[in-house]
Formats: C-alpha cells, sequence, structure tokens
C-alpha cells in the first residue's frame, strides 16, 4: 500500500513538474511571437511610389494586395530615416475619408458622400482625388513628417 502510495505521489509529481515546463515553454514562445507579429512583413506597408503635389507628398504603399494613398505635408527638416520607394513601412495610418466636418450647420462625412471624390487642402489649393478603381480612402501617417518616419 505504501509503495502504490509513494508511486502515485513520484507520478503526480512527474506530471506536474512536466505540465510546468511546457507551459513555461508556451509561454516564452508566445511572447516571442508576439514580438515576431509586430514585425512580420505582412504588417508592414511596401511603398510602390512617391509623388509631390504643391506643398504635398502623395505616398503610394500597398499591404496585403490593398492599396493606400498617405497624405505627408512637406517637411525641409533633416531625418534619421526617409522613406524610399520599394521598401516595407510600419505606417500608423489614420484614415482622412473617415473624417466628418461641418459646412455651416450640416455634417459632412466624405466617406457616406457618393459624390466626393477629392479633397482640397486649403492652405495652397493643392487637389489630391482618391483612384476609384484601386484607392478609395486617403490616409496620414502620425509617424510620417514630409518624407521623415519618426520614431514611436
Amino acid at each position: 500500500m505504501k509503495y502504490r502510495f509513494v508511486n502515485t505521489l513520484y507520478s503526480v509529481i512527474a506530471a506536474f513538474l512536466v505540465f510546468c515546463s511546457c507551459k513555461m515553454q508556451l509561454s516564452n514562445s508566445t511572447s516571442q511571437n508576439s514580438d515576431v507579429n509586430v514585425f512580420r512583413s505582412d504588417s508592414l506597408w511596401n511603398v510602390y511610389k512617391i509623388d509631390s503635389i504643391n506643398s504635398y507628398y502623395v505616398i503610394y504603399a500597398e499591404k496585403n494586395h490593398k492599396f493606400y494613398k498617405i497624405i505627408s505635408k512637406k517637411n525641409l527638416d533633416n531625418c534619421d530615416e526617409k522613406i524610399q520607394k520599394n521598401l516595407k513601412y510600419n505606417f500608423l495610418l489614420k484614415s482622412i475619408w473617415s473624417e466628418s466636418f461641418m459646412i455651416g450647420n450640416t455634417k459632412i462625412v466624405p466617406s457616406q458622400s457618393l459624390g466626393i471624390n477629392c479633397f482640397y487642402f486649403v492652405d495652397d489649393s493643392t487637389k489630391i482625388c482618391l483612384e476609384r478603381d484601386s484607392i478609395n480612402d486617403l490616409h496620414v501617417a502620425k509617424n510620417l513628417k514630409g518624407l521623415c518616419l519618426m520614431k514611436e
């Protein structure tokens, strides 16, 4: 009886140690994977074209087979990392198109207005349009100043 109890106790302790070991390995691999996920290549935007209209840059980017137009005001400051064509970046995008604004007492939401295809930027009358066949939204990147990618 005592022999059976000791064997059972050893089995329980061994099972517990194996369980704890597996749990620690799973926990470590999960935290490593979450760090990796931040920098997976499919979470980055591929810049395929950079254009300039008056005092704005228009950055064309692609991510997961979707196309984006990113608007950035030109900036003369020097920076450590200037974005370049055919490279990938982790932009923090915000849609301009989904923002609402007031005209008189009327609230306008461009994404709900079928007739709106372009934005005019007031400071220099710059017109930037959608490309309905491929780009249906305009964005700004919170971590982009001109062509300078800011550290998060």
